[in-house]
């Protein structure tokens, strides 16, 4: 667990290995977000990163706990601090599934995260040694 930074925003970065291999990478944004406006516009700006690198996601969704919003695209940074709606961007990938996520629970995070296809119960992912 160490601090980084995923393109200009500063991260906490956690990396999960099994058997001395790579197997699921976090970063989770190091931002007290206080409304979630602008929670949403940092997603905004990482998703265009990630698209530009990945190209368009397989699932771009907005899962609703509670519908009130829902038909207010004004109100999304509300309904996201209300835990009422999260945000979910997923790319499949032959070396990775990759998720952005924000979510309101129990304060808004963001976080990007990789899984190597053992972590999804596949093929084997990078050694350990390797990457030393």
């Amino acid at each position: 667990m160490f601090d980084g930074r995923l393109g200009s925003e500063e991260v906490f970065v956690v990396y999960f290995f099994r058997s001395d291999r790579l197997t699921r990478g976090e970063y989770t944004v190091n931002a007290d977000f206080d409304d979630g406006d602008k929670a949403l516009k940092t997603r905004k700006k990482l998703l265009r990163t990630l698209i530009e690198q990945y190209g368009q996601p397989a699932k771009d969704k907005r899962r609703w706990n509670d519908d009130f919003h829902k038909g207010d695209p004004e109100q999304l940074g509300w309904a996201l601090e209300s835990g009422d709606v999260e945000f979910i961007t997923t790319w499949h990938r032959a070396d990775a599934e990759i998720t952005l996520r924000l979510v309101d629970d129990s304060g808004m995070e963001l976080k990007l995260e990789y899984c190597s296809p053992e972590h999804l119960g596949a093929q084997p992912s990078t050694p350990l040694s390797a990457l030393l």
